[in-house]
């Protein structure tokens, strides 16, 4: 994705929301060609990240189980 795909994504969301994301850039990763880069990243735009929903939908549980603990 590119960051200004992700900025107009983002700008129609509260500023003040939390969110959960992760993203890496081309200097997070080592030995790594422009072209690669670019490649790749389009390739991983067609991925499906279910993984990372059942990670939130799991971190959600976690907190509302420790909330229920501390009585909140």
């Amino acid at each position: 994705m590119r960051v200004a795909t992700a900025i107009k994504l983002l700008q129609d969301l509260d500023p003040e929301a939390q969110i959960a994301c992760q993203w890496y850039e081309k200097d997070d990763m080592t030995d790594v060609s422009d072209k690669e880069w670019e490649l790749a990243i389009d390739i991983f735009d067609d991925y499906d990240f279910t993984s990372m929903r059942y990670a939130v939908e799991q971190a959600i549980g976690e907190a509302k189980e420790q909330l229920a603990k501390e009585g909140n």
